[in-house]
């Protein structure tokens, strides 16, 4: 499956630059990953060191009748919450690091297959990003044990 997932990063890189307008390295690529009935994916935003720019791949779906559209929720840099719905073969790009997305809706079918592609900019700080998330978190994780400990004296 590695072979895989380096001849997917080097076959859409190009596209991935063209969309970014930037230099890439191709970090990871992840799949095919088969989602099953009932399968849900909360909310969330990837990794900042090296999910920078990316793009989900959908493979194919059932085409039971019964099945239901599964689709992609986006919120955009302004808050606004997108809904894409993925035809077999369509590429969806997205900053996956800033942009918050998932599939918090139930999954209702049989199957649902893609992959996910990952890349950050060349002469990316990869420790620097590590660093700055530490810090971050570490911070939030200060101010809200403060507030915690505040509301109960």
């Amino acid at each position: 499956m590695i072979i895989v997932s380096i001849k997917v990063l080097d076959e859409l890189k190009v596209m991935h630059e063209a969309w970014s307008g930037v230099p890439l390295v191709g970090n990871n690529a992840y799949g095919l990953r088969v989602y099953r009935n009932g399968s849900h994916l909360n909310m969330h935003v990837d990794k900042s060191e090296t999910h920078i720019i990316s793009c989900i791949l959908h493979v194919d779906h059932d085409d039971d009748p019964e099945s239901e559209p599964w689709p992609l929720v986006i919120e955009d840099f302004q808050g606004n919450t997108n809904e894409v719905n993925l035809e077999s073969g369509d590429m969806v790009f997205y900053e996956s690091s800033k942009a918050f997305h998932g599939r918090p809706r139930k999954f209702k079918g049989k199957w649902y297959s893609s992959i996910f592609v990952h890349y950050y900019p060349v002469g990316w700080d990869v420790s620097a990003q590590i660093k700055s998330n530490a810090a971050f978190y570490s911070t939030c994780l200060k101010s809200c044990w403060s507030c915690l400990t505040e509301r109960k004296s």
